[in-house]
């Protein structure tokens, strides 16, 4: 699928987990409100999100402009010898209060892999749930592919509606350099999106969880956040197919004034909740 906003999307480093700074706001003042349930609401966070009467700022950033993607809240672990499979599923949460167009959300898992001063320059592989991207004002799933300096590619978006369980698959390919397979599955619906990467020859170190905003986003401002979600039955092998029962860190944004946190319930299952108990956890 081509698209001229692929090539756009940048991604934090594993670098700079020490050392997260938010980007500024960049979103239209409106009073559109998205349409969202109560019960679909009650399901997507441990707690109750509350609508703020603070209008969204703007300082007419496009949503597409590169340079602006921040991770908000992630989890992350290393395996040195490299992973070879992640699996789990997710629920898609409640929209945002507010929607102004603009402001676009990112959950995924993710494996990364690191080269270059600083390792910025590394390959990151994520089966990808997304909101508003492309100004779609609805809940989307895909994955994505790609580095800073060779390009992002993704496979074609299935709209999928809150409340749908979905499974993420990341797969090590048979021998390297090889491509590894992606895939976001709807298993409430059967709908299922899948892609390749490119021909590889690195292995994969990193694995995150994560929540992520394009720059847009206002900081002081919660009601245009969506719900939170579950990565539950995670199931992460090495690269010759033995499981992995990884340390699980946590980070956030602690410059970001809203009640977003992770909390790691297990090694099989993580969290990243939205005004819910345990918002504003120390970093690990």
């Amino acid at each position: 699928m081509s698209d001229r906003r692929v090539s756009r999307r940048t991604f934090l480093s594993a670098s700079a987990v020490t050392g997260l700074s938010f980007v500024g706001s960049g979103a239209r003042q409106s009073t559109q409100r998205t349409q969202t349930s109560a019960e679909c609401c009650d399901t997507c966070s441990t707690g109750t999100r509350e609508k703020q009467t603070r209008p969204l700022q703007s300082d007419g950033v496009d949503a597409a402009d590169e340079g602006g993607n921040h991770w908000l809240a992630f989890a992350w672990a290393k395996h040195d010898a490299g992973f070879g499979r992640y699996e789990s599923t997710l629920h898609v949460p409640c929209a945002p209060l507010d929607h102004d167009g603009r402001i676009v959300f990112f959950y995924f898992p993710a494996f990364q892999s690191y080269s270059g001063r600083g390792g910025r320059n590394g390959y990151i592989l994520q089966p990808v749930l997304a909101w508003n991207w492309g100004g779609s004002g609805q809940w989307e799933i895909g994955t994505w592919s790609g580095s800073s300096a060779h390009g992002f590619t993704h496979s074609k978006l299935v709209s999928v509606s809150p409340g749908d369980e979905l499974r993420a698959v990341i797969q090590r390919p048979d021998s390297l350099p090889g491509e590894w397979y992606l895939e976001m599955r709807n298993t409430t619906t059967g709908e299922v999106t899948v892609s390749h990467s490119h021909r590889l020859d690195q292995r994969f170190r990193y694995t995150y969880l994560t929540m992520e905003a394009n720059r847009a986003y206002d900081p002081n401002n919660c009601s245009y956040l969506p719900g939170g979600t579950l990565f539950d039955e995670i199931t992460l092998t090495d690269w010759h197919g033995d499981r992995i029962y990884p340390n699980w860190h946590r980070r956030r944004d602690e410059s970001f004034d809203c009640p977003v946190s992770v909390d790691v319930h297990g090694t099989d299952r993580v969290a990243i909740d939205v005004g819910g108990v345990g918002a504003g956890v120390q970093n690990e």
